[in-house]
């Protein structure tokens, strides 16, 4: 985002607003926490899941909402303490949803990603594929906008328990938790996706590339609980979900930081 900052999304679960947390990369340390307010004045205390700066705005990831949330990105880079939501961006159509649980960027377009692990999180039946003996429920999808509205260009097939995804020279990475039990980064090459055929995403004909795990060109094996990931100056960064207080674990084994990994490693 042409600054030395790291942003940070997430969620409360007592009412009160949801933050968006900025880091510093060169000091290592956090600067300071905004609220996040709807465009009625309110707080807005609703799911803020993985966040992404796109096209001069940042969008939020709404979940079970089926939405993305936005407002301007230039918001982020002064000293506000509080940001108000200049809207949203519906992914529903007929009996069909995007559950938004994360997002990410590459130079053409936005990704949106999907959660699925049964039996608590569950994505739309329409999602499912099934890969050999192995079946898939979530999507990754890659949209253009037009007039704020999601526009479905590709689509990926991804593994369950994915919680973040990011682009770099060719590669997509994708992090993957399985609770307690170690975590991974999967890396897949691009220029190897084969398109295995078209299916209707949010009433568009759109090209579906399926990624299971065996085509991950390498997978790092990591500590339990990854979320968010990005990547700045070839290095990856990745946010740890163990660190947040309802799962404690991660304060007792150094997950509350965000670690720093050149993009190397994961190749």
């Amino acid at each position: 985002h042409g600054t030395e900052k790291l942003f940070l999304s997430g969620y409360m679960d007592n009412g009160i607003a949801s933050p968006i947390y900025v880091a510093d990369i060169a000091s290592s340390s956090f600067e300071r926490k905004i609220l996040l307010m709807r465009n009625n004045g309110e707080r807005f205390n609703g799911h803020s899941g993985g966040l992404s700066i796109f096209e001069e705005k940042v969008y939020l990831a709404g979940s079970t909402e089926a939405c993305l949330y936005f407002f301007e990105d230039d918001a982020l880079i002064n000293d506000s303490t509080a940001i108000e939501l200049s809207g949203r961006v519906d992914l529903r159509c007929d009996a069909e949803y995007i559950r938004a649980s994360f997002a990410g960027a590459d130079e053409s377009m936005l990704y949106i990603g999907e959660f699925h692990n049964e039996p608590f999180f569950r994505t739309s039946k329409k999602h499912l594929v099934e890969i050999d003996d192995k079946k898939q429920q979530a999507y990754l999808l890659g949209v253009e906008f037009k007039n704020e509205y999601a526009l479905p260009k590709r689509v990926y097939s991804i593994p369950d328990n994915i919680q973040g995804v990011c682009f770099c020279s060719g590669y997509l990475f994708l992090s993957q938790s399985r609770g307690f039990l170690p975590g991974a980064i999967l890396a897949y090459n691009m220029s190897e996706l084969e398109q295995n055929r078209s299916v209707n995403v949010l009433g568009t004909n759109t090209p579906l590339f399926i990624l299971d795990e065996e085509k991950a060109c390498k997978t790092t094996v990591i500590p339990p609980m990854p979320e968010g990931i990005t990547i700045v100056d070839k290095n990856i960064y990745i946010v740890y979900e163990a660190a947040a207080r309802r799962y404690k674990i991660g304060k007792f084994i150094g997950l509350d930081c965000i670690y720093k990994t050149p993009i190397d490693y994961m190749l």
